[in-house]
């Protein structure tokens, strides 16, 4: 409901703003469920059907729109690949984020900073007849 509650007391302020846009940041899991995820797939599909009808509902004042993250380099995966070399499932960090990136087909991992620039440009002018998209920054490791 956070998201629900944030965009409703964001939207008069949005409007009044001349550059209304709202970014959610979900996960690739809103098109391939990941497993054992149960609550966290659902809530994901259910922020992106909210992006939805808020796309439709509040344009042409505010669009909305969403970015799908696959794996990125952040402070979190670098976590699981330093204990999954503590445990001895990888011998170097660059080889168990080399595992990660297995299944991408730009053959590694994101930065962080290309999420950003992604999140960037639905909020910018530029972007300005895009709504109602939720946009994969995954590599192209989605199928669907």
């Amino acid at each position: 409901m956070s998201v629900v509650w944030l965009t409703k007391a964001a939207h008069p302020h949005l409007v009044e703003s001349d550059a209304g846009t709202i970014v959610n940041v979900t996960s690739t899991s809103v098109r391939e469920a990941i497993d054992g995820l149960v609550l966290s797939n659902a809530v994901r599909r259910a922020v992106i059907g909210l992006m939805k009808t808020q796309a439709r509902e509040w344009a042409p004042e505010v669009r909305a729109n969403a970015v799908l993250p696959g794996a990125h380099e952040t402070p979190r995966i670098q976590e699981l690949v330093e204990a999954s070399v503590e445990r001895g499932e990888y011998d170097s960090y660059d080889e168990g984020l080399a595992d990660w990136s297995a299944d991408i087909p730009m053959d590694r991992v994101g930065q962080p900073r290309e999420l950003g620039d992604a999140v960037a440009f639905l909020s910018s002018d530029r972007a300005s007849f895009v709504n109602g998209v939720a946009m994969p920054v995954d590599g192209g490791r989605l199928r669907s």
